[in-house]
């Protein structure tokens, strides 16, 4: 009878610390834990804040590969010159940009100018990702 008292106690606090550790997570993320499909910037808003760091959610549209270590995708837009281009520095950041094609991606980074056109520079595979749905 005791050692099922003493299951019953720790069973108890367990769920307690549980459910008080999941409330300061979604406290701390701003209860974004409710909704994990949120947006990020488009690449038309993102496109206005040189200088700035951002997040954006976008599709891809086309790319450009300049040589072996330097790879341009174009996302937001069909047309190239609206497009906010994503510059991919340094091999084995991505393996074959034609698999991105009208695929969403979100990429971090600051906002900076190519060619006189917005851009982020991309350098850590850690800046890009996908939305893998199951």
């Amino acid at each position: 009878m005791e050692r099922l008292l003493i299951i019953a106690f720790v069973a108890l606090l367990t769920c307690k610390a549980s459910a008080q550790t999941k409330e300061e997570v979604e406290k701390l993320l701003g209860h974004k834990l409710m909704n994990q499909d949120e947006p990020g910037l488009s690449a038309v808003e993102a496109s206005k804040l040189v200088g700035s760091d951002v997040y954006v959610n976008d599709t891809i549209y086309s790319y450009k590969v300049i040589n072996d270590r330097l790879v341009v995708l174009y996302i937001g837009t069909r047309t190239q010159k609206d497009a906010l281009a994503i510059l991919i520095k340094g091999r084995n950041i991505i393996s074959d940009p034609r698999t991105w094609i009208d695929s969403k991606m979100h990429v971090s980074g600051k906002v900076t100018l190519y060619k006189r056109k917005p851009a982020i520079v991309v350098t850590n595979s850690l800046q890009l990702g996908t939305r893998i749905q199951i």
